[in-house]
C-alpha cells in the first residue's frame, strides 16, 4: 500500500471527528445519565458483550482449532487433511527457525536461562509426546539446547 494522499487524510480526519461525535452522543452521554442507566445495567451489558465476543471468537476459530495438532488428535473435531498438513509444516518450520536461533544463542533470551526456556521446552515436550511432532534429528542446535535445558536440576521431575 502506498502513501496516503492529502484527500484521504482529510477524509479520515472528518470520519474520526464524526465517529467521536456519535460515540459521545449515543454511548457516552446516555451512560453518564444516572436517570437512564445504572451500574447494574452497565455491568450486565458488559458481561453480555463479553460472552457474545467469546462465543463469536470460539466459532470463528473452530476450523483453526480443529486442524491444530493437539485438538485434532483428541478427535473433538473432524480435521481437514490439507489444513493439518499445513499446521504440521508450520511447526516444523518453527523448529528450523529455533535451530537457527540456538546457533547464535545458548538460550531463548540470549545467554541466560529464563522462564522462556522453561515454556519452550515444555511446549516441545508436549508436542513431541502428545502428537508426535518431534524436532527433526538434523536440527543439532535445537537438540543441544533441549538436552542442556532438560538436564538442569530445576527441570528434572522426581
Amino acid at each position: 500500500m502506498g502513501e496516503l494522499t492529502e484527500g484521504i487524510i482529510i477524509m479520515l480526519c472528518i470520519a474520526s471527528i464524526l465517529l467521536a461525535y456519535f460515540s459521545w452522543r449515543f454511548v457516552e452521554k446516555p451512560f453518564r445519565d444516572k436517570n437512564k442507566t445504572s451500574r447494574k445495567m452497565i455491568f450486565g451489558l458488559f458481561i453480555s458483550g463479553l460472552i457474545l465476543f467469546q462465543f463469536i471468537g470460539f466459532f470463528s476459530y473452530k476450523t483453526y482449532l480443529a486442524n491444530g495438532p493437539i485438538v485434532g488428535s483428541l478427535g473433538i473435531f473432524d480435521q481437514i487433511p490439507k489444513a493439518k498438513e499445513a499446521s504440521d509444516k508450520n511447526v516444523r518450520s518453527f523448529y528450523e527457525r529455533l535451530d537457527g536461533e540456538f546457533k547464535k544463542n545458548n538460550y531463548v533470551a540470549g545467554d541466560r536461562f529464563t522462564i522462556a526456556d522453561i515454556t519452550l521446552v515444555s511446549a516441545i515436550d508436549f508436542a513431541s509426546d502428545m502428537v508426535n511432532l518431534e524436532p527433526q534429528k538434523a536440527l543439532k542446535n535445537l537438540h543441544r539446547w533441549h538436552k542442556e535445558v532438560s538436564s538442569r536440576p530445576s527441570m528434572l521431575v522426581e
